[in-house]
């Protein structure tokens, strides 16, 4: 398995993650979601982890229309402290994250800053905009970038995928840079 330890912590090493969760309760808050699915990419959009977590606790939705995810589709899955121990093996205190807003999935996946990543590169803070005529700014999702940056729709697949997000979250950033310069 590949790892993200480099010879200088001095060197920076992109890496996008992106986990997709299912409901344990009935609020949208983090706290009421259970992480399902964790994928981790490189910053050539190689595919380094997928894991499947099975949840310990009890299933309120499986947000089949947003996660393609049904009932039964979790039972090969691992348990939450095995992918953790995975995923946290590959990061180290140089890895930048790069994600659409990743706020959650540092939450679900238990990731200390200095410890599993240097910093954070929030797509969705990087690509709003500020609407003078309402005087509030617009944030996109992360299929809406996908489509005006990249040509990618991700509305066409069914449901959310891990993977996929981790890799389009990695082309954005890629763009923008280039974009950017």
């Amino acid at each position: 398995m590949q790892t993200f330890k480099t010879a200088s912590n001095h060197d920076e090493v992109l890496v996008s993650i992106d986990v997709e969760s299912v409901a344990i309760g009935f609020t949208h808050a983090t706290d009421d979601r259970y992480p399902v699915t964790v994928s981790v990419v490189n910053d050539e959009c190689q595919v380094v982890y997928e894991g499947m977590i099975k949840p310990n606790v009890t299933v309120v939705s499986y947000l089949t229309l947003l996660t393609g995810l049904k009932q039964g589709d979790l039972d090969r899955g691992e348990a939450l402290e095995e992918v953790l121990q995975k995923v946290h093996a590959l990061l180290s205190p140089n890895v930048v994250l790069v994600g659409q807003s990743p706020k959650s999935d540092v939450k679900w996946l238990q990731l200390k800053q200095g410890v599993h990543y240097k910093r954070v590169i929030d797509l969705s803070e990087m690509f709003k905009i500020y609407n003078p005529k309402y005087r509030t700014t617009n944030y996109f999702s992360l299929a809406h970038e996908a489509d005006v940056l990249l040509g990618i729709d991700l509305n066409s697949s069914t449901g959310h995928n891990a993977t996929q997000d981790a890799k389009t979250s990695m082309q954005l950033y890629q763009k923008y840079k280039v974009l950017d310069s």
